[in-house]
């Protein structure tokens, strides 16, 4: 699964330094968001997506940043990229559940007729 460029800590370092914003943590959730694996750990990765989503929003509307426009348009950007991952990482989450139910079926499915089969070759003995 790919993340989004807003969602790297690096464009946010040059944004914040650039315009002289003290960071609230969000730096630090971005970095944690880029080294967890989406399809690995789908739980980890919403949790931090809400953090980064938490942070972006107070920062947003804090008021030493509202009036920096470009730092307000990169969080703006930055909330509607968590919004579209948070959405693509539910729908991995839901395909995952769906395979794994779908794999336990098979699975009892089959050791239920191996159960039948050897029942079969007891009563003809």
């Amino acid at each position: 699964m790919v993340k989004s460029k807003l969602l790297c800590d690096a464009g946010w370092k040059v944004i914040a330094s650039k315009n002289k914003i003290k960071d609230n943590g969000l730096l630090k959730a971005l970095d944690m968001l880029k080294k967890v694996d989406d399809e690995e750990e789908p739980d980890d990765t919403a949790k931090i997506l809400a953090v980064v989503n938490k942070l972006a929003l107070a920062l947003k509307k804090d008021k030493t940043v509202a009036p920096l426009d470009d730092v307000v348009e990169y969080l703006g950007d930055m909330l509607d990229a968590v919004a579209t991952t948070e959405r693509t990482v539910e729908k991995a989450k839901a395909a995952a559940e769906k395979a794994a139910k779908a794999k336990a079926a098979a699975e009892k499915k089959v050791a239920a007729k191996a159960k039948a089969d050897e029942g079969e070759d007891d009563e003809e003995d």
